[in-house]
This record gives structure tokens, sequence and C-alpha cells, in this order.
């Protein structure tokens, strides 16, 4: 078996395999730095191994191009002795979105949110240089420790006005992508930028529902549903959402492309409600596996808390929020706030912690509704107790104003945000970030105001 590449990369760890080849962790021996190494091995010959061996090159050639941080960097390319090609580039840790759905299932709208607007970015970048990806989907979307989301796999990816000396990809009776994820016109050859932003909505239904939009017993049939058959409504799966949020995917998978939102910057920016709470974002699978197996000891109620003993529950389970565990979280809390409400008023403050803890939780797990009324129902009492121009107070003002934009009333959140904004200016400094966090949250909305005209 092939261990190294040349003299300069040492294959480690083999990462995954596919029907074009390989991916290996490797080190760098020359620069003294881990890499990806992508090993051409088909398994297909002839006239198919070719059109494989053309993706593999135009991988990296269109990946090249780019220069965004959710685009993989390409180092090096080439071609070994015995014909075999290679291409060398960033290594990113981390899972795709296929293996977080297989272990999650449908994903917290906030979350969803996030790694969708990260992905539209990268995708608006590529279309302002002129490349169209044409096989988004789950498992060509990764998602990395620190929550940046790296848009995979441009080894189909075609050029908005294409180089006459490029070669065709593909047969004329051959369609590049993959069916569940394909826009009805890239089925029928005619992909343009709004064909990403269909891919796009597929992958926003199945984050954000569990399920695919589509499905079907083979790809031939996949590809007819997708070109002549509505997608079920989202709240048929999920009806908690967002109505706004649920709106902007169905949009997304409009069959006509002119239905669809114009650009993929576009739909970054009717994302932004949801993404600018940034929940902590990469629950990784052991994380995963807490919350399946559902929450953690605080189901045994002691007979009496102290204080200290308080104190460190509560870190306890915000650090488990704050790491990507929403969920299990939120079940500790309402055990935590069930012991604590037998003997204590309910203007104690590690109860006004505990109430704050689970409606950022209800937040983060996208059931905006529950979470508004926990907040709404606690901000009297926090005002009460820590005074009106307490950082308490003031954030959870601020998330308030985020789930009502979160609901689609953008004219009141932009009140809520106008008076925060307000009234921080003559009580902190420039530089505070509730007090630039309001501000940038109300030019947020300022803009959905604007765009609804």
């Amino acid at each position: 078996m092939l261990r190294a590449i040349g003299e300069r990369y040492e294959l480690k760890e083999r990462l995954g395999h596919g029907g074009m080849g390989e991916v290996w962790a490797a080190h760098d021996r020359q620069l003294d730095r881990s890499v990806a190494v992508k090993l051409f091995v088909p398994r297909c010959q002839g006239s198919a191994r070719a059109v494989l061996e053309r993706r593999f090159v135009r991988e990296a050639r269109f990946t090249a191009r780019l220069d965004h941080p959710g685009i993989p960097i390409i180092y090096d390319q080439g071609r070994l002795d015995d014909g075999q090609l290679y291409l060398v580039m960033e290594l990113v840790p981390g899972t795709t979105l296929c293996d977080l759905l297989k272990h999650r299932g449908r994903l917290p709208a906030d979350h969803a949110a996030d790694i969708l607007a990260q992905t539209a970015d990268a995708l608006t970048y590529a279309h302002t240089r002129g490349v169209i990806h044409r096989d988004l989907k789950p498992s060509n979307l990764m998602l990395t420790p620190a929550g940046q989301v790296k848009v995979l796999d441009f080894g189909i990816a075609a050029a908005l006005q294409p180089d006459p000396n490029d070669e065709a990809l593909t047969g004329t009776h051959a369609t590049p992508g993959t069916p569940g994820f394909m826009a009805p016109e890239q089925a029928e050859g005619q992909a343009t930028t709004l064909s990403d932003l269909y891919s796009l909505g597929c992958v926003a239904y199945e984050l954000l529902a569990g399920v695919p939009p589509l499905t079907a017993p083979n790809a031939l049939m996949l590809l007819f549903r997708h070109r002549t058959e509505p997608v079920p409504p989202l709240s048929h799966h999920h009806p908690e959402l967002p109505a706004a949020l649920t709106d902007l995917v169905m949009r997304l998978l409009a069959k006509d492309p002119t239905d669809r939102p114009a650009s993929a910057a576009q739909v970054r920016d009717l994302l932004s409600p949801w993404t600018a709470r940034r929940p902590s974002p990469y629950p990784d699978q052991a994380a995963a596996r807490t919350e399946r197996n559902g929450p953690p000891a605080t189901e045994v109620l002691f007979a009496a808390f102290d204080d200290e003993t308080v104190s460190a529950e509560l870190h306890r389970l915000d650090r488990m929020r704050r790491t990507g565990q929403p969920g299990p979280a939120h079940d500790g809390f309402r055990s935590l706030e069930t012991v604590l409400r037998r003997d204590r008023p309910p203007t104690d403050r590690a109860l006004i912690t505990c109430r704050a803890g689970a409606a950022a939780c209800l937040a983060a797990l996208g059931e905006i509704s529950e979470a508004l009324d926990a907040y709404q129902a606690l901000l009297p009492i926090q005002q009460q107790v820590f005074g009106p121009a307490d950082p308490t107070v003031l954030d959870t003002r601020l998330e308030i104003a985020v789930l009502v934009a979160g609901t689609g009333d953008h004219r009141r959140a932009h009140q809520l945000l106008n008076d925060v904004h307000e009234e921080t200016r003559g009580l902190l400094p420039a530089q505070d970030d509730r007090r630039r966090r309001a501000e940038q949250l109300l030019v947020r909305v300022r803009r959905l105001l604007h765009d609804q005209r």
C-alpha cells in the first residue's frame, strides 16, 4: 500500500473514500504541517474512468481559484510516475453534516441557520468569481470544532463563463450532480447560481426537518420528483419553526428559479435574525450521544442544595449549553429549577440564573415561542433584583429582541433594539460588547425592514 507521495507527503490515516478516490490525513515533510491528500483511486475503467479523472483535475483547478475561509485551500496537485493523480489540500478537522444528521437528527433553528448562512457566504464568494458548485449536499459540508463551515468537493463545479479550452465533464446524456439535491433546471443541463440555492434549500430542509425534502426508490425517480412534485411543507415536520425561516426554505425549493431568492448573498442576509445569537455550534459525537441518552444526574433531587453546590451545578449546565448540548442542559436546568423553587423565593439569584439558562437552551433548540415566553416572564424579576442597567438585564432584553425578530416581527424587534441602543448610549462606553451587539443587531434588522419595502 502506498504510504508516501514522493519524498514530501507521508500518508498517516485514511479519512474516507468514495467512487473517485481516497482521502488521507498526511504530513508535509517539507513545510512540517498536516495536510489532506486526495488520491485518485476510481472503481471503474474506460470512459467512466476518464470522466472521473477530468473531475479530479477540475476540483484542483476550480478550488484553487477561490480564496475564502469557507473553502479548503489547495496546496499542490500532481501525478505519480505510475499515472496516479493526487491533490493536496488543507486538512479540515470536524464532521460532515451528513454524519451530524445521522447522530443528532434535525438541528436547532439557530444552529442550522448559522450553518446555512456560512454556506451561503461561501457560495456568494464562489458565484461572484464565476464558479457554480453544482453538488452541494450534507456530505460536502464540513463543520469544524470552531463552528466554521467548509464547502468541499468542487469536482463537478462549472464556470459561469467557461473557458473554450475547458474540456466537458460528462457525456451528452450525463447530468453532473446528486439527484436528491439537484434543481429541476440542473437536471435538464441548465445549471446557474440559482441551482446552487435550490441545493442549499434541500440541505436546509434536511437540517431543520431531519428528513430529505423528497425521497424515491431510485435516482431516476428522485430526479423526476424534484422536477415535477412540490416539496411537502417544512412546517409538517417542524411546526414550531419561525414562519419566516420556514418561508425562506420553501422559497429556496421553488421549481421556478425566478421564484427563489435572487442570490446567495440575499439568503445569507435573510438568515441574519437567527444567526445573530451564534449559539455554540459544534456538538461532537460524544455530546450527541449524551443528548440522545437524556439528561444527566440532575434528576436526582437533594433534600437541600447549599449555595456552593448550586453554583457548581449551574456552571456545569451552562458549560453543557455552550458546548453544543442545549437539550440535556435544558433538562438539567428545569430539574434544578424544580428543586430550587421548593424553598427559595422567585427573586433568588440562583433561581433567576437557572431560569435564564433554561430559556437560553430553548432558544438554541429553535423553540422560539417558548424561549420568548420564558425570557419575557423573567425580565421583570431581573429588573427588580438587579436594576434596569445591569448587564444581565440588558442581555435578556437583547435576547428578547432577537427572538422577536425570529418570529418575523421585524418592526417590533427594531423598536426593542432601538430602545436598548438609546439607553446603553448613556450607560456604557462605546467599546462595550453589549452596546456594540445592540448596534450590530439594529443594523441587521433595519436592513431586513428595508428589504421588505
